[in-house]
């Protein structure tokens, strides 16, 4: 039922209508995944999903890379930038081949700890975690039951469940959540088959155009980091280093999960940083684009039909939110 409303909604031309108001604004997506594969705690978008998502935003927008931006350029339709964070390999077995059928860039932010051993992110394995749990209808890990709620807390509910843990642990130090994680990974033998990109992925990547920013050096939760010495580690670090494997200026940074603060803010400045990528789920007025020093703003895209994604891209979701937080 959803579906057909979506897609009776793009029918009638409210996508056409609500794009007219971006004329003067940039539209950037936040993308993770694009594959087959199946995680309950955080679906990948599937690939002929994404090539329908591609149909759309390369007939209705002009495709550009945020080192664009710095030109000034007038557009004859409105500009938008495909963003993508973590570093899958799946972005090269899947979504490169697609991106490059359609002869335009794209961006994507990388974690130096994956590129450097291969490595999984953290969220990865918490989500491979909570999949094996819940295969397995494992309701009665004391780990989670005593840093999040109990299974029977969360009305049974496996993403609450999940949801409440995952909170815990990006308010904690990097260690700590790597203790935690640890334990219940040897606890059950957890594997997982997600793969990451290493160096030469990421080298061939730009080779191909894809303009390289950094997702912090080891994915940590940003809003845990309380001195300079901290947060020199996590972004200085994986700046420096991906510029110099990489032979090419960094100027973006995209903080893991959504997750900075005004320290965070200041720190990406002071290093030279132009570009702040948020997720706030609106676009970006051109006007108020400089040449120094930006945040901003990006839509979330996940696993949705195409028609639904097309109406999120044009901000029919956020709309509605407001709405009816108006009249609540």
């Amino acid at each position: 039922m959803k579906k057909m409303l979506y897609s009776f909604g793009n029918k009638l031309g409210i996508t056409y209508y609500l794009r007219r108001r971006k004329k003067d604004h940039l539209t950037v997506l936040s993308l993770h995944r694009i594959s087959e594969d199946n995680d309950f705690f955080f679906q990948p978008i599937r690939p002929a999903s994404f090539r329908k998502l591609m149909e759309y935003v390369t007939r209705e927008y002009t495709i550009i890379t945020f080192e664009m931006l710095r030109r000034n350029k007038k557009y004859s339709k409105p500009p938008l930038i495909l963003s993508f964070d973590d570093g899958y390999y799946d972005f090269i077995d899947i979504a490169l081949p697609i991106i490059c059928q359609f002869g335009v860039p794209a961006n994507h932010n990388l974690t130096n700890s994956c590129l450097n051993t291969g490595m999984k992110i953290w969220t990865q394995e918490l989500n491979d975690i909570f999949i094996y749990l819940k295969n397995n209808k494992i309701t009665d890990n004391e780990i989670v039951a005593c840093h999040g709620k109990r299974f029977d807390e969360c009305s049974n509910n496996w993403f609450s469940y999940y949801a409440y843990f995952f909170k815990y642990l990006l308010g904690i130090k990097y260690e700590q959540r790597r203790i935690l994680l640890n334990r219940l990974i040897d606890q059950y033998g957890i594997f997982s088959n997600s793969k990451m990109m290493d160096w030469g992925d990421a080298a061939k990547i730009l080779r191909c155009g894809i303009e390289i920013g950094s997702h912090s050096y080891r994915h940590d939760s940003l809003s845990t980091l309380t001195t300079e010495e901290e947060l020199e580690k996590e972004i200085l670090y994986s700046v420096k280093e991906l510029e110099e494997k990489l032979n090419t200026k960094i100027t973006i940074f995209a903080p893991p999960n959504g997750q900075y603060n005004g320290s965070v803010i200041s720190y990406v400045k002071k290093i030279g940083i132009s570009n702040l990528l948020i997720v706030n789920n609106q676009v970006n007025s051109l006007s108020t684009i400089s040449s120094k020093f930006n945040i901003i703003d990006r839509i979330g895209l996940a696993n949705e039909s195409p028609s639904e994604m097309y109406l999120r891209v044009e901000l029919f979701h956020s709309k509605i939110k407001k709405l009816l937080c108006k009249n609540t």
